[in-house]
């Protein structure tokens, strides 16, 4: 257990090991943090070393800056973390850009100009799943709403999870509406409950955050369970702390080794570790 806790303190080497979400996008509850979440002291030591120039700090602060998970949520942090690490060459950093920009997901104006320069940045690096971004973004399989607010609010209250999931993700964050947890909460829940892999995704963070690990557990298994590579590391984390779930080091391995087989630069590094 103890080698386990020293596996997942993000404090111990490379702040990469806990940059939190694609895909976890944009945690928006801040309350007191929970078991797993970093602490005050942690994110100091991070932010120090990305002063310093740490391009997997820097790539951690943003992603955490993006989510708001174990510090208040600030978009534009988040992306100038992010580009710092870019510019620096750090490819994981250089794809969630290409996310940020490319999509809605994460409460940016989007920039498909921006969004290709990075992407076309990772992809030259090698890093696949770059690519494969870059080639949707490229096929118009990805697109981002050019809908009115109050078209996806008509369109979330007649029941569409997507119209939910988006709506919802705005009001965690303010995006073009007024920042309002309570809905956003209502607004994912729903989304949810109709099998919306992100908005399961983003209702585990929130819940975990709120310190209703139970609940956090159910709807990150099912996010997890759907592919989302973040919810697959975050519900190893779980495992391992026995937050929610019992401590399980099996199920630890197995959904840390899903999230590194999609490239989660956390999930590979962890696994790594705690196989050493």
């Amino acid at each position: 257990m103890r080698k386990r806790r020293k596996f997942f303190s993000a404090a111990r080497g490379s702040a990469a090991i806990f940059c939190t979400m694609l895909l976890l996008l944009t945690a928006g509850l801040s309350g007191a943090a929970a078991q797993g979440v970093p602490t005050p002291e942690e994110v100091t030591e991070w932010q120090m070393a990305a002063d310093a120039g740490d391009a997997d700090a820097q790539t951690a602060l943003g992603m955490m800056r993006l989510s708001g998970q174990g510090v208040p949520q600030d978009i534009e942090k988040g992306i100038a973390y992010l580009t710092t690490a870019a510019e620096a060459g750090h490819t994981h950093a250089q794809y969630m850009l290409g996310l940020v920009y490319g999509t809605d997901l994460f409460g940016a104006e989007p920039d498909p100009a921006e969004a290709r320069k990075w992407l076309q940045a990772a992809a030259g690096q090698g890093y696949r799943k770059a690519a494969q971004m870059l080639e949707a973004l490229d096929s118009g399989a990805i697109q981002t709403s050019s809908e009115t607010i109050e078209e996806l609010k008509q369109r979330a209250e007649s029941g569409d999870a997507e119209a939910q999931y988006l709506l919802g993700s705005r009001h965690r964050n303010g995006f073009g509406v007024a920042a309002d947890n309570e809905k956003a909460f209502r607004l994912l829940h729903a989304s949810a409950q109709q099998g919306h892999a992100l908005a399961q995704s983003d209702l585990g963070i929130m819940l975990s955050n709120i310190g209703e690990d139970e609940k956090a557990a159910h709807w990150t298994e099912k996010a997890a369970k759907q592919g989302v590579v973040n919810s697959q590391y975050f519900l190893a984390r779980l495992y391992a702390d026995g937050r929610g779930v019992e401590r399980d080091l099996e199920k630890t391995l197995f959904w840390l080794t899903q999230a590194a087989q999609q490239g989660d630069p956390r999930a590979m590094e962890n696994l790594r570790k705690l196989l050493e």
